[in-house]
């Protein structure tokens, strides 16, 4: 779902129905070689940056959904107007600026599986 402040977890409230897709865990962790004196080896290890991959697979687009899928990608839009509304997803590319987006909860998995 999407969060209010980035990188603060909310609960998730929408179903976005597609492909099954799973997060694949793609942090980086690094393992530090140490020499402390001792006969069996000693292995000390940190994450040097947590963060997950998804790669989404084709699926019908909807109108419920493809608002989620352009803010968290591509920009924020704001409705104008008065109903129906109108968003706007314009995409210029400067090269200096960043488009501002939205950053989501994502919890996958299954009736067994769970990330």
């Amino acid at each position: 779902m999407r969060e209010a402040t980035a990188g603060t977890a909310v609960a998730a409230t929408l179903l976005f129905r597609s492909a099954f897709s799973m997060l694949e865990d793609t942090r980086e962790r690094v393992v530090v070689e140490e020499n402390v004196g001792a006969f069996a080896k000693s292995e000390r290890s940190y994450d040097g940056k947590i963060q997950a991959a998804w790669s989404q697979p084709s699926t019908p687009m909807t109108y419920e959904q493809v608002a989620h899928i352009f803010e968290a990608g591509i920009k924020t839009a704001t409705p104008s107007g008065t109903g129906p509304y109108v968003r706007s997803y314009d995409y210029p590319y400067s090269g200096t600026s960043v488009n501002t987006i939205k950053t989501y909860t994502i919890e996958t998995g299954s009736a067994t599986v769970s990330e």
